[in-house]
């Protein structure tokens, strides 16, 4: 059995109908994948659009399962103009204006050693995606799927596949939307994750569209899956329930703050033996280090981060002088790298922009015309746990969410018995 987990970042083709082959270490056994970019075509900050896609798929029984996220914000006009693209059909979506698709990729297939991914509408510009991996024996099941979260306050059970067991890791992409949909309207970036009651963390970032001056809200929480908004007020909130009330099959979800409207939120389960540990913590504005504590016994495979860029809270954050920054990173033991997007609250311009790093796992971006970098980490790992280095400090505390998933620990080895007992052993 056997963890294998992948971080890596490829460019992505012009032309319609190319494939991404990503080619991964003989007997990898891919089984979950997920992808994110910020439509830079290079490693750097830009003031420009602010355009963000996030998707993850899986190959359950060679068929493709798949959800996709994407946020788009016009940079320099006075009133906003936003626009979205929520989908089922494919692994990543983007618009390059808010009534322009400029590119849609979808998973093709997985096999031992290598995930195809096909770019139906392929980007104008060739620009960097980064791709987080996850496979071997120590994932006996993956799928992708979505839960409709409905607008009461009742706590409800999700079926994941007739035979799957429960979870036990499930981290949700959440459009803020009661259906599938894509075009103009407000912009919406959530992505959490959790295994129980007590363990689960989500990023998000709204930003309205067609708003006098930029209106945004922000939110790093923990144990919570699933915020809804309504404009920039809390409309509800879910999390999961304690895993003894969970179905045969699923899991199960309870609403602390009762819903008025729908959510749809997207999901990708596993099932196995690895370890995983999840938490919230903060940069530092002293020091080097944070230490993420892993799983006791398991050995760290992966790490992916999601954040926004406010002071750790526990309530939906609508005001705070850097609103609102998202970004995503990830680490595999070697490779690791980072992308975001982010745009000023409050201004009566929007000065929107972008991130792309291929040499940090974290950075925290503050409002400037091509976003100002308010620090960054390197990634390691060290017995159990994670360690981010940091390289530049912040002045403020900023927090970020964080999953840590380890193989399984290896079997204890049997004491061998007293010479006595060999002898008596060798007699039988």
């Amino acid at each position: 059995m056997a963890l294998n987990v992948k971080h890596g970042i490829f460019t992505a083709p012009t032309t319609n109908g190319s494939d991404t082959v990503i080619s991964l270490p003989a007997n990898f056994d891919p089984k979950a994948i997920i992808l994110w970019t910020a439509y830079q075509t290079a490693a750097g900050n830009t003031g420009a659009d602010g355009i963000f896609s996030v998707g993850m798929g899986t190959y359950r029984g060679s068929v493709v399962q798949q959800r996709a996220l994407s946020w788009f914000d016009d940079d320099g006009v006075g009133t906003s103009v936003c626009g979205y693209d929520y989908v089922s059909d494919a692994i990543l979506k983007g618009r390059s204006a808010q009534a322009t698709i400029d590119f849609e990729c979808d998973l093709l297939s997985m096999s031992s050693s290598e995930v195809t991914l096909d770019w139906v509408d392929a980007p104008a510009s060739a620009i960097r995606v980064h791709y987080f991996v996850l496979g071997g024996g120590d994932i006996t099941d993956a799928l992708v799927d979505d839960i409709l979260i409905t607008a009461d306050g009742n706590a409800q059970n999700e079926t994941v596949a007739s035979g799957f067991g429960q979870p036990d890791l499930l981290i949700f992409l959440n459009g803020d939307r009661s259906a599938f949909a894509g075009g103009s309207g407000d912009a919406y970036l959530g992505i959490g994750a959790g295994y129980d009651a007590a363990t689960g963390a989500e990023a998000i970032l709204k930003t309205t569209n067609a708003a006098g001056s930029m209106n945004m809200a922000s939110g790093m929480k923990a144990n919570r899956l699933g915020q809804r908004l309504a404009g920039v007020a809390i409309d509800g909130e879910s999390r999961l329930d304690a895993r003894a009330n969970w179905p045969a099959d699923g899991f199960r979800i309870t609403k602390p703050d009762a819903y008025t409207f729908q959510n749809r939120v997207s999901y990708l389960a596993l099932r196995g033996t690895f370890k995983v540990a999840i938490g919230r913590s903060t940069t530092i504005t002293t020091g080097s280090t944070v230490t993420l504590p892993g799983a006791t016994g398991s050995t760290p495979r992966g790490l992916l981060l999601f954040h926004t860029n406010v002071p750790q809270q526990d309530t939906l954050n609508t005001t705070h002088a850097d609103l609102g920054y998202f970004g995503v990173g990830a680490f595999d033991g070697t490779s690791e790298g980072h992308a975001g997007v982010g745009n000023d609250d409050g201004n009566t311009t929007s000065i929107a922009y972008r991130t792309h790093s291929e040499t940090k796992a974290l950075q925290m971006y503050s409002e400037g015309a091509a976003g100002v970098l308010e620090s960054e980490a390197d990634a390691s790992f060290s017995g159990a746990n994670a360690i981010l280095t940091f390289t530049d400090l912040d002045t403020v505390q900023r927090a970020f969410g964080w999953l840590l998933i380890g193989a399984a620990a290896a079997p204890t080895s049997l004491p061998l018995p007293h010479p006595a007992q060999r002898r008596t052993l060798l007699r039988m």
